[in-house]
């Protein structure tokens, strides 16, 4: 299966409580709805200033292909420079298998870039829409029914852990991505401060044709997200893993797949 299907990047953002004193009662608990009303309210602000998309970055890409005992027989590992062209996030390809690239290898990366900049220049920046993105928006919301379990610790912050399941198994599928989101169920750590997510953990709970079965099926699917705030209080990916198995055409379908993300520079400071 292709990268993009992979990366279905979750953008989220959601709650919070405080600490006490000796003596004092406990703070009452927000609901489900004041919880995703405060997140929707960060997740579109988040959206509208796209703050990420001012920053360069490293990203580390780890995909195995894995036989039937989930053992890796194939690793692959490419490190990329991630930075805003236009509009547009681009990778450009630094490192394959923890070695440098060969002198052909940086020429077909210069021939790429290049390529794409003319592209970019003559189409505008409008971008591809991507059927596999999910974003955090009412949409996605009103597909789940969301309960809050309590509080916890997680990366030093103090978050809500809410879980998830799909409201039915009627939901309406508008892009390719709508069938998993309508048959997965998992949790969502939300810093208390911020509103933001700290991590998300999904997973599958019936398999998911694709294309009516005509071009396959996927019968496991699993994955985290975590993460971190950064500089000036944004809040970029740290980590990411995904666990897939299932049949494409005639072809077995058995990956995991993990996402590093670090060094957020903000543009101004780093010449490409």
């Amino acid at each position: 299966m292709k990268r993009s299907v992979f990366a279905a990047i979750v953008l989220l953002a959601w709650a919070g409580t405080g600490n006490l004193s000796p003596g004092q009662d406990p703070a009452p608990q927000p609901s489900e709805k004041e919880i995703l009303s405060r997140a929707l309210e960060r997740g579109l602000a988040n959206a509208e200033r796209r703050l990420v998309h001012h920053y360069s970055f490293r990203h580390l890409l780890i995909q195995e292909k894995l036989d039937k005992e989930a053992r890796p027989t194939r690793i692959e590992k490419r490190l990329y420079q991630v930075m805003p062209i236009g509009n547009v996030r681009y990778e450009r390809l630094l490192e394959k298998d923890g070695e440098p690239l060969s002198k052909k290898e940086r020429e077909d990366e210069r021939r790429k870039e290049a390529r794409f900049r003319r592209r970019l220049a003559r189409d505008g920046s409008r971008g591809k829409s991507n059927d596999n993105e999910v974003r955090f928006n009412r949409d996605l919301v009103d597909r789940y029914h969301f309960r809050v379990e309590g509080t916890e610790e997680l990366h030093g912050r103090e978050v809500y852990r809410l879980t998830f399941e799909p409201k039915s198994r009627k939901l309406p599928v508008r892009r390719r991505i709508d069938r998993a989101l309508n048959n997965s169920h998992g949790s969502v750590w939300l810093d208390q401060e911020s509103y933001e997510i700290v991590r998300v953990e999904f997973e599958l709970i019936r398999p998911t044709r694709i294309w009516w079965g005509i071009l396959g099926s996927i019968s496991r699917v699993d994955g985290m997200l975590d993460r971190k705030e950064g500089r000036d209080g944004v809040w970029f990916p740290s980590y990411f893993r995904l666990y897939l198995k299932g049949r494409i055409l005639f072809r077995s379908l058995h990956s995991r797949l993990e996402s590093h993300w670090s060094d957020f520079v903000p543009v101004a400071e780093r010449s490409e």
